[in-house]
């Protein structure tokens, strides 16, 4: 394979009228693999650290070896006083640090021999002569980022630094911080457009179809039930989730990687994990009340009102005990997948943070005992389907959370099981995209509860229907039409 460098924007440019459409024509595609040096956002370390990396990796191979051809151009600048060119250029208002990598390249040929044209191939006529790979390597290594790792996880698993961890090999210093470095080198550039789009149409649909449940179930009593009282407490979570925690998300997937630094990392993190867990343990205050409901069918429906009052209280406790511990160095929140949207570390042991102890305790306060509530409640919910004792609405209420839980922990599950094994499994190799695809499909949830609710709950559309025309139902029969007269009239007072 080939791949052809340059330090110099004009000179690719000429190189690129001159003969790279003719040797793109005259050569198949898997001969030429990389092509950083012509493709957008890409610099010449990014080529030249890629080309080593792919080098490397063959050499993993048993009986396998590597030839670098490297030509030397640097004798067309012997007539070049390097210093005094520097001096011009600075004149000419150039930037300093622009006039500094020039120097750099001018007085180091061997750095100036690899960047202008390296040939890889594994087929070589033996009259090339070879290079060693380390030497180069060790010398791109120098100017990109460095890493640190972590002596608990093996180097080949993936890189650590002091706010981050990439699941990619740092062998050839290919790994660039993602708070500093767009994450190219992970998925191609189309890739976090296609997720700029997907988290822009989650924020378009998320935010209209969200406020206007809300307000709708906010402005008509009737249906200020126990039910939707906790549907309102949901619906705020999931907005607070679009408005606060999507943008940044969105943004930095628009860029390639966490442009706000640690600060915004926390920030997005912070209100991921707590509006998922307000989500959470309202199902499950949810759940255990339709479990009352059904034990007891004739229960106080103020004693019903009073329990969800205080369940959205203890479903916002428990949300602060799960997504503020990672703020005060008890874990911490750090970018994950393509590393455009952050969530708490489940990829290192971080002593120094308790990470371990953090994990276990999410895990087992925060999913296994929601899980296993709602399980049981369920359980008995489903017995009562067909009970005589249980009026119609109640056992439509009990299908509606069913669907909503089913909904919720579709999304959630995927995500938190494929966490679990990373953290249960420290060092093992895994994919930046099945992580990303776990955590952005786990984001579509905010969608489930409203989408869910209209489809599911006539009385709701038919409260959506009268809001949206001012008080009357159009859709509605003759039979129906008082019915919807006086919702509407019951809509007006407060509760």
């Amino acid at each position: 394979m080939t791949v052809v460098l340059s330090h110099s924007h004009p000179a690719m440019k000429c190189f690129e009228r001159l003969v790279m459409r003719h040797i793109k024509t005259q050569l198949p595609p898997s001969l030429d693999p990389l092509q950083f040096a012509y493709r957008p956002n890409r610099s010449t370390d990014d080529a030249i650290t890629s080309t080593l990396h792919l080098a490397l990796t063959h050499l993993d191979n048993k009986d396998s070896y590597v030839r670098m051809l490297s030509t030397d151009f640097s004798s067309a600048f012997n007539t070049i006083i390097p210093q005094h060119l520097i001096e011009k250029l600075s004149l000419l208002g150039l930037n300093t640090s622009l006039c500094n990598w020039i120097l750099d390249i001018l007085t180091s040929p061997s750095i100036l021999a690899l960047a202008l044209l390296t040939l890889l191939s594994l087929s070589l006529p033996p009259f090339v002569p070879s290079f060693s790979l380390l030497r180069a390597a060790s010398e791109s290594r120098s100017r990109v980022t460095s890493t640190h790792g972590d002596p608990d996880i093996p180097e080949s698993a993936g890189s650590q630094g002091p706010d981050f961890y990439i699941p990619v090999s740092n062998t050839t210093g290919l790994v660039r911080s993602p708070h500093e470095y767009p994450q190219y080198y992970l998925a191609e550039p189309w890739v976090f457009s296609f997720l700029t789009i997907y988290m822009f149409f989650l924020i378009l649909i998320g935010i209209p179809v969200n406020l206007f449940t809300l307000c709708v179930t906010v402005l008509h009593k009737n249906l200020r039930t126990p039910v939707y009282y906790m549907l309102v407490n949901m619906t705020m979570a999931d907005l607070i989730v679009i408005v606060v925690s999507f943008p940044f998300t969105m943004h930095a997937a628009m860029h390639g990687y966490f442009v706000h630094g640690q600060i915004g990392c926390n920030f997005e993190g912070f209100f991921t994990v707590h509006g998922t867990q307000i989500s959470l343990w309202s199902l499950v205050v949810l759940a255990v009340e339709r479990f009352m409901v059904s034990c007891r069918p004739g229960i106080d429906i103020r004693f019903r009102r009073k329990f969800i009052v205080k369940g959205i209280s203890f479903s916002w406790l428990m949300a602060f005990s799960c997504s503020l511990p990672p703020l005060f160095e008890w874990s911490r929140y750090i970018p994950e997948g393509l590393q455009c949207s952050c969530g708490v570390d489940y990829y290192t042991l971080k002593p120094d943070l308790f990470n371990e102890s953090f994990i276990n305790y999410m895990f087992t306060v925060h999913l296994v005992i929601p899980l296993t509530v709602i399980s049981l409640c369920f359980g008995r919910l489903l017995c009562g389907v067909n009970n005589d004792a249980i009026d119609k609405n109640e056992r439509d209420a009990n299908c509606l959370t069913v669907l909503l839980t089913l909904g919720f922990f579709m999304c959630w599950l995927p995500y938190a099981s494929f966490g679990w094994h990373i953290f249960s499994n420290q060092g093992s190799a895994f994919s930046p995209f099945a992580m990303t695809l776990t955590s952005f499909f786990a984001k579509s949830s905010v969608l489930y509860n409203p989408l869910i609710c209209i489809c599911m709950d006539k009385q709701l559309r038919q409260c959506m229907v009268i809001t949206l025309c001012h008080g009357k139902n159009p859709f509605a029969d003759k039979d129906g039409a008082s019915e919807s007269s006086s919702v509407s009239s019951r809509s007006v007072a407060p509760a």
